[in-house]
């Protein structure tokens, strides 16, 4: 696993101990060679999976975000 170099969005859940929430960061790079999906929390990457581009085109916005799911 390789470090995010930047964070996009934010989601919160509870502990499954019922315990206060915990905060998770997913990020997302669609890039036209490749696309790079990272989850973590503010300090540890939790997962990084690497894909095939999803660079967004015109009226191509459904297949960028296919790529993107089927790489998260």
């Amino acid at each position: 696993m390789r470090p995010a170099s930047s964070s996009v969005g934010a989601s919160s859940d509870a502990s499954p101990s019922g315990a206060s929430p915990s905060i998770r960061f997913m990020g997302a790079d669609a890039g036209g060679s490749h696309s790079t999906v990272v989850i973590g929390t503010h300090d540890t990457v939790l997962g990084r999976a690497d894909g095939p581009g999803a660079a967004m085109r015109p009226g191509g916005a459904a297949v960028s975000a296919a790529v993107l799911a089927e790489t998260a």
